[in-house]
């Protein structure tokens, strides 16, 4: 079973994403509202996987990817945005380590992708 935090401040958000991926066989997923709650949760956790929109009440995620991945880097980590300028939050969240980003709003299929897709290159990575 594969361990997912979803750090988002808008409940209904959080609430449809968990519901959704609570419902697949593979993930167990825990949800925060705030930065500081993401973070003690990714540091006492231990997940394959956390989901941190960028804005959060007390920080931005591209804060606490960098945290996350300064004491796990095998940790994947998506960022969720609802601003539009795709490309630039493309290259401020590959500086701060995230693996992938989700522009708000997506379908569900498309986060069951992404986090499928993800999960699967950090945990069965191809020979090199």
């Amino acid at each position: 079973m594969y361990k997912i935090i979803i750090v988002d401040d808008d409940i209904d958000f959080l609430s449809w994403l968990k519901f959704g991926l609570s419902k697949k066989d593979n993930f167990n997923v825990i949800t925060a509202e705030t930065k500081t709650e993401g973070w003690h949760l990714a540091a006492n956790e231990k997940p394959d996987l956390v989901i941190i929109d960028l804005k959060l009440p007390d920080g931005n995620g591209f804060e606490l990817c960098r945290q996350i991945k300064a004491i796990d880097p095998s940790i994947g980590i998506i960022l969720v945005t609802g601003v539009f300028r795709e490309l630039d939050a493309w290259q401020k969240g590959s500086q701060a380590g995230a693996d992938d980003l989700l522009i708000k709003p997506f379908s569900y299929e498309r986060a069951v992708l992404q986090i499928t897709n993800l999960i699967k290159r950090i945990k069965h990575p191809e020979p090199k």
